[in-house]
């Protein structure tokens, strides 16, 4: 016969401490609990994998992001567009650029060698460089040299100032002048900035050159420290190389509303964040242009629109192949 007991012993063995002891189920369910959390550690890490690796493929097929610069600079950069070149491994890349009082375009070649001065193709003025661009076949384009204005105001030029030098050829020279200020690129395709003699000139095997000035960025150096020659906002066409070859070309938008223009001290200090050891203006003002796959992206400051030039410098896929011929009829004699 069973032993008599109390309904509170009942109550107790059929309760919750009936199978287990309060220990043993309070150690199931921490360890319930941490298996739970193990599975949902699990199941984040293999989310987090998974977006990772569609990210960095995503990433890695859109090959433009390798040719991002390098350098970053105080101006804001808006749009990019990367241009091809054919089966060249390196595009030419044109990037939106703007300052508090200014806006305007930057230029990338990645290879130097590609770029050529090109002069006009008339007899009587000079050449838009548009039509420069789109005569010869070229991907990009800038305004180059100085060089009289044929009115005496405002107007373009069919005489370029100091020299002109293409494919090693001199087309110009200035023969009252001794040293020519000069913006122009070597054999190796190395930028040359200054003032030289003709002897100079060949000496370094200058293939490319216009006459342009001042140098601003010199050996690595900012050369305008404090003031700016008085030369005030303005439109601007500049030119940088980097240490590893490659060349900028800035064109700065001004005189206009949205974009008054630059000093050449922020031309400066945008080509020194880009990396530019080396570097100098070339013509500016209503000169100032750029021209990419036969179509002007910067604004001209004139109603009329662009200027007629005699020079510019155009970045070619086969540069090379690229003869340029001298408009001038009197054969120079450096």
């Amino acid at each position: 016969m069973e032993p008599f007991k109390p309904d509170w012993y009942r109550r107790l063995q059929s309760g919750p401490f009936s199978q287990k002891t309060f220990t043993q189920r309070s150690m199931l369910a921490v360890e319930e609990r941490v298996k739970q959390t193990n599975l949902s550690r699990i199941r984040l890490t293999r989310i987090t994998s998974a977006v990772i690796l569609a990210a960095v493929i995503a990433i890695l097929s859109f090959s433009p992001w390798k040719y991002v610069f390098e350098a970053r600079h105080a101006a804001e950069l808006t749009e990019k567009q990367v241009l091809s070149r054919g089966e060249a491994e390196e595009p030419v890349m044109v990037e939106d650029i703007s300052g508090e009082h200014w806006k305007g375009k930057m230029l990338l070649v990645p290879d130097p060698t590609s770029i050529r001065v090109v002069t006009t193709s008339k007899q009587e003025s000079g050449e838009r460089i548009t039509d420069m661009v789109r005569r010869t076949g070229a991907i990009a384009g800038v305004n180059a040299g100085h060089y009289v204005k044929s009115d005496g105001g405002s107007g373009g030029g069919l005489l370029p100032s100091g020299v002109v030098v293409s494919d090693g050829r001199v087309l110009f020279v200035d023969k009252d002048t001794k040293k020519y200020p000069i913006a122009g690129f070597t054999n190796e395709g190395s930028l040359v900035i200054g003032s030289y003699t003709m002897d100079e000139l060949k000496d370094m095997q200058i293939k490319e050159a216009v006459s342009a000035f001042p140098r601003i960025i010199a050996n690595g150096k900012p050369l305008i420290t404090g003031g700016d020659y008085h030369w005030g906002q303005n439109p601007r066409t500049a030119i940088g190389q980097k240490a590893d070859g490659s060349v900028i070309f800035v064109v700065i938008e001004g005189r206009q509303s949205n974009s008054l223009g630059a000093t050449l001290k922020e031309v400066q200090d945008l080509l020194i964040d880009q990396g530019a050891i080396n570097a100098g203006l070339l013509g500016g003002g209503a000169s100032s242009e750029m021209v990419i796959q036969g179509e002007l992206v910067t604004h001209s400051p004139q109603e009329s629109g662009e200027m007629e030039l005699p020079t510019g410098f155009l970045v070619f896929e086969k540069p090379d192949e690229v003869k340029v011929d001298s408009p001038w009829t009197e054969p120079p004699t450096p």
